[in-house]
């Protein structure tokens, strides 16, 4: 579905700006290390705060809170276009920096309002309501299995039990394996944006 389908006040170009306007006020540090890191296929990732960004622009926190399969990429699109406005406005950087392609924005909801129990259930307490919302999981890592590719995205999975983990991300699903004479069910996984141990 397209974002401004569901966004019809923004256009996904107004909310690129938006996202590039909190990047360089709250994280021109962060994005000056980018800069100057030397290995150009490293994927680098800029962590805040969800209550930053809702104390900076409340709505537009709402926005990323409630479609975040539509916002998150746009963020990350900011955060590719805010080294650009960073290398042209320092004279410090001009020769030295160089921009990064993979550059990921990670949000961490540690203190936000995104900690209430409807954002924040428990395993046994995931439902369809929450698909598609930008939720965290609180719980422990039990399955094991091979690295596998997902939609162009590394999806990792633990060999062991890990120690306890938070993960914030989207609720999706998947279908089940296609075993000969065995149902298919819908699966539900978590796109991880952030985890924390």
């Amino acid at each position: 579905m397209k974002s401004s389908l569901i966004l019809p006040e923004k256009s996904p170009a107004d909310l690129v700006r938006a996202f590039t306007r909190f990047l360089i006020s709250n994280h021109s540090t962060s994005l000056r290390s980018i800069l100057l890191s030397d290995d150009l296929t490293l994927i680098d990732n800029i962590y805040f705060s969800f209550a930053e960004l809702l104390e900076f622009d409340p709505p537009l926190a709402y926005l990323l809170f409630s479609h975040p399969t539509n916002l998150l990429p746009l963020f990350d699109q900011a955060a590719c276009i805010s080294q650009g406005r960073i290398l042209d406005g320092s004279e410090d950087l001009v020769g030295r920096g160089n921009p990064k392609e993979f550059v990921h924005v990670r949000i961490n909801i540690t203190g936000s309002p995104l900690q209430c129990p409807e954002t924040f259930p428990n395993i046994g307490g995931l439902r369809v309501k929450h698909r598609g919302m930008l939720l965290t999981v609180k719980g422990t890592v039990t399955r094991s299995g091979a690295v596998k590719m997902i939609e162009g995205e590394r999806v990792y999975e633990c060999r062991k039990v890990s120690d306890d983990v938070m993960v914030t991300g989207i609720l999706s699903a998947k279908w089940s394996s296609d075993i000969k004479d065995v149902r298919c069910d819908l699966d539900p996984m978590i796109i991880a944006n952030y985890v924390r141990y």
